[in-house]
This record gives structure tokens, sequence and C-alpha cells, in this order.
């Protein structure tokens, strides 16, 4: 799971389904700063793994999350089960979108719509559909 901010929303209910699965969860989870990253203790007990960046470094590792997430996948087996689940900002979607089509693995992500209205729109990304998807991003409909 990849969330950035607020995006972090939905992970909450998707955790416990893959825990009641017995499925292995890591949450990537960026914010400008520290004081901005909410829950951490619910999803860690619930035995979630926490990768956590900010962007002024004053938690985790400085940066952006998209970073982490491709040094781990970069480690992956190829035959390795991952589903990769993003929500956040359009451009850590984008990146994430991009970073899974590099390592051809499937992605679903839902963005933020505009006028500050929450409905959510999942898209089911792979391979091809994610790159192409990547290089659209910026007229994407992801609302």
């Amino acid at each position: 799971m990849v969330a950035g901010g607020v995006g972090l929303a939905p992970f909450a209910l998707l955790v416990q389904l893959l825990r009641e699965r017995d499925v292995t969860s890591v949450l990537f989870y960026g914010a400008r700063n520290a004081r901005e990253l909410f829950y951490l203790d619910f999803f860690q007990g619930l035995g979630v793994e926490l990768v956590l960046t900010t962007e002024d470094g004053s938690r985790g590792e400085r940066g952006r999350v998209v970073a982490p997430l491709e040094r781990r996948l970069a480690v992956r087996s190829r035959d390795a089960a991952v589903m990769i689940y993003a929500c956040g900002p359009e451009g850590m979607l984008a990146a994430t979108a991009k970073t899974a089509a590099r390592h051809q693995r499937p992605c679903q992500v839902s963005g933020r719509a505009h006028h500050g209205l929450w409905p959510w729109r999942l898209l089911q990304l792979r391979g091809a559909d994610a790159r192409r998807w990547w290089e659209e991003a910026p007229r994407a409909i992801l609302y």
C-alpha cells in the first residue's frame, strides 16, 4: 500500500480485511512532515510493516514515498505475489503507477475529486495499462 497524506484513510479497512486473510501488508506512507503522519499505532497494531517518509526528514526517510517502494520492488522476485494499492495526491499516484509498470506489478490507484469532494473510483492498472496511465496522467480522469 502506498499512501500520501490523507490518502491513508481507505487503507484502514483494507488492512483489516487483508489481516483476516493472513496477507502480509506493507504500508509506504509519506507526508510533508512528521506531524502529518497519522494512525501509525493503528496500523502497527494490525501487524503492518510501516515504511515512512517525510519531505523534511523529520520522520522516516527524507524524500518521497515512492523511493523506498522502488527499492523494495527491485529486490523482490518476479514470481512473488505483489499487489500495489495507492491513494493520495495525483503526482504520487502517477509516480506509483510508473514504478509499478517498470516492475511489471499490478496496481490500483484512487484519487481525490476536485472541489473538495471525495468520491473514489479505483482504476485497475496492469503492465501496459499502468504504463499508458502514466503517460496520460495529466489528462487521466481519476475521479
